[in-house]
């Protein structure tokens, strides 16, 4: 059948550069889960960004939400900031993720400098007033429905008069937006 995705590895790889580029070195990977294939993905784009800028590789920098709550994220890096692990940039796969870590830093203003960078992929387009170094790789939802919608009607017009058809991947952009 027919795809239209993101690519999670090369927005991971781009999101964790910018990182590295913007001063980061000890960057904390959230994944949401062993078994989603674009958890994995987006693992491997960290990965690959951080081997291709020739940063060591720091498994206590990866934590895993497996319920994907604001309560779990705060606790795992409530956790991470009390082992007195320092890092200066965060990276959350999606919203869900974002929120908790977001309280935690609202709730310890005091005792986390704004040398905390962090990129988040903004899936639902909620998060226009967050913490000032929040940097969002949008992923237009919007368009990606329209395509979702557009290729089943193709597809039904060719299954309608006959045709053969050819299945496609189409892999949408994302784009970063600045505060």
């Amino acid at each position: 059948c027919n795809k239209i995705v993101f690519d999670d590895r090369q927005m991971s790889f781009r999101a964790t550069e910018r990182l590295i580029k913007s001063g980061c070195r000890k960057i904390v990977f959230f994944r949401d889960s062993l078994i989603s294939q674009n958890s994995i993905d987006q693992f491997i784009g960290y990965r690959n960004a951080l081997e291709h800028y020739k940063i060591n590789f720091d498994n206590k920098f990866i934590l895993i939400s497996e319920k994907k709550n604001d309560k779990e994220t705060y606790k795992l890096i409530e956790k991470l900031f009390v082992s007195k692990n320092t890092f200066d940039g965060l990276f959350t796969p999606n919203n869900f993720i974002y929120s908790g870590v977001s309280r935690f830093i609202e709730d310890n203003k005091k005792r986390i400098t704004n040398k905390v960078k962090i990129i988040c992929f903004d899936e639902i387009n909620f998060m226009k007033n967050t913490h000032s170094e929040v940097h969002l790789i949008q992923l237009n939802g919007n368009k990606m429905g329209a395509k979702i919608f557009n290729t089943f009607l193709q597809e039904q017009t060719l299954l309608k008069n006959k045709v053969p058809s050819t299945f496609n991947t189409e892999i949408l952009e994302s784009t970063f937006l600045e505060k």
